[in-house]
């Protein structure tokens, strides 16, 4: 079977039509993952395919992973296939080329050609929650991390930063305005940590450069919601099939999408809110309700679901335990001290709800438990201090947070093996699997000590390990359900 590129595009989908360089003004995009490519690529495709011309994308990767889907997408002219798949099992197929372009893997120097060309007006980054090397409590940047130090005693550029302050430095010399820095990324305020990052790294190697970024450089907040599970070779057998082409980068997701971005881009933007985007002059409630939710949400059926021998999120949410457990923790916790949104927050997780159930895109609770060190803080401990301040409940999070410290011991309730990926893997496993039966000391992890050194939430942690270790996790549910019912 041929492979989809330009010159073999499908019948009966629908496919870009419109020329891969027309373009004027550029976008760079760093991290060039499925979510990316579901969504930030989904919104310019429309744009293109609309008539609005004038902004293309280059995609960028910069870590030795991103290489084999460079490969791919190089291999096809940068057209990708998204295949989406509804709650009640409708499939939908088009093929984008939002992606005029990709670098070649380990070329550095292209990479920051690219970044320092005039035409590239906006970077915009999906680099996860751990590339912006910031304090998990307070999100100062870490001017003490060893890849800040790391990335100035060689000239090949380490980090997303180390590239984008050279960039910066080399439009700076040549007299050319800065990019506007866009990031992705499910982060609070990750406007102001992408700038915190930025001006952190330039600091380390050139304080006067830093100083014009922190004047001249916009990075203005976004919110972003889709779910995109990564593609597995059945959903790569179905895209062959249904358009009769090969396709090495297929890209999962709900037809659900949602971007907030805030409005303030000096160096100009696409009409993004043309294809239904939403431009706002603060993101702020609308980042708190999603990671509050949805993300949470997520960690709740993840941790709960995974511990349980279950494969799927949505398997985790149709289960009436773990599923109650989730209603539990929205209601009582998260939805009472979540900062004020225009939205109705009960109909927001009646929505999640039914997207968290929909078994076609059989989103896969590793996914979603993976990096917990940054997701468990950046998600669900919010709500906990919130609560710990208000004297209101925290025990569903605390079982969530004792799910997630019963996983790292590395099996789950079947005796099957775990696979524990964090950055902070190592450390955490010594806190867990040498120390004493109730693994309290996790809780003084710099990651969670700011909730974790209150009594209130250590004694709930306790409860909750120790009614996983004598009842299981489902056990567990059941008896914190049976509490809240009763009172």
């Amino acid at each position: 079977m041929a492979r989809l590129n330009q010159s073999n595009l499908p019948a009966d989908v629908p496919v870009p039509g419109y020329g891969r360089f027309d373009a004027t003004s550029w976008i760079v995009h760093i991290g060039p993952g499925n979510f990316h490519r579901a969504h930030q690529g989904f919104y310019l495709d429309a744009l293109r395919n609309a008539g609005d011309v004038e902004w293309g994308m280059r995609s960028v990767g910069v870590r030795p992973g991103d290489a084999p889907r460079l490969e791919a997408l190089a291999a096809q002219d940068g057209l990708y296939t998204i295949r989406e798949t509804a709650t009640d099992g409708t499939v939908t197929h088009r093929v984008s080329g939002a992606i005029a372009d990709v670098n070649r893997p380990g070329d550095w120097e292209q990479v920051l050609d690219w970044l320092s060309d005039p035409a590239t007006r906006i970077v915009t980054l999906t680099v996860t929650e751990g590339g912006y090397f910031a304090d998990p409590h307070t999100g100062a940047f870490l001017t003490g991390d060893p890849a800040v130090a790391a990335e100035w005693k060689d000239r090949v550029p380490q980090t997303v930063f180390g590239y984008l302050v050279r960039a910066l430095a080399r439009r700076r010399e040549a007299g050319v305005e800065p990019f506007t820095l866009l990031s992705c990324d499910n982060v609070l305020a990750n406007g102001k940590a992408a700038r915190a990052a930025l001006v952190g790294f330039a600091e380390a190697w050139d304080k006067k450069l830093a100083k014009w970024i922190a004047s001249e450089v916009a990075t203005p907040s976004s919110m972003v919601d889709g779910i995109t599970p990564a593609a597995k070779p059945s959903d790569l057998a179905a895209v062959a099939e249904a358009l009769g082409v090969e396709d090495e980068a297929v890209v999962t997701c709900e037809p659900f999408r949602q971007w907030v971005i805030e409005d303030h881009f000096p160096t100009g933007r696409p009409r993004w809110e043309d294809a239904g985007v939403e431009l706002v002059s603060d993101v702020t409630p609308y980042e708190h309700m999603k990671l509050r939710m949805l993300n949470a949400g997520h960690q709740v059926l993840g941790h709960l679901g995974r511990l349980a021998g279950l494969e799927y999120v949505h398997e985790a949410c149709l289960d009436p335990d773990f599923g109650g457990v989730l209603e539990l923790f929205w209601r009582d916790e998260a939805q009472p001290v979540c900062p004020p949104v225009p939205v109705d927050l009960v109909e927001y997780c009646r929505v999640l709800r039914s997207r968290f159930s929909n078994a076609g895109i059989a989103d896969t609770v590793e996914r979603i438990v993976a990096y917990a060190s940054d997701r468990i803080p950046g998600f669900v401990l919010p709500t906990v201090a919130d609560n710990l301040r208000k004297d209101g409940p925290v025990e569903a999070a605390a079982l969530v947070v004792a799910a997630w410290a019963a996983g790292l011991r590395g099996v789950d309730e079947q005796g099957r093996e775990l696979t524990v990926v964090d950055d902070r893997r190592d450390e955490l496993l010594r806190i867990v699997r040498h120390g004493p039966d109730v693994p309290l000391s996790l809780l003084d992890h710099p990651q969670l000590s700011a909730v974790g050194e209150v009594q209130r939430f250590r004694l709930a942690f306790v409860d909750a390990f120790e009614a996983l270790t004598q009842h299981g996790v489902r056990g567990a549910a059941r008896a914190l359900l049976s509490r809240k019912e009763s009172a």
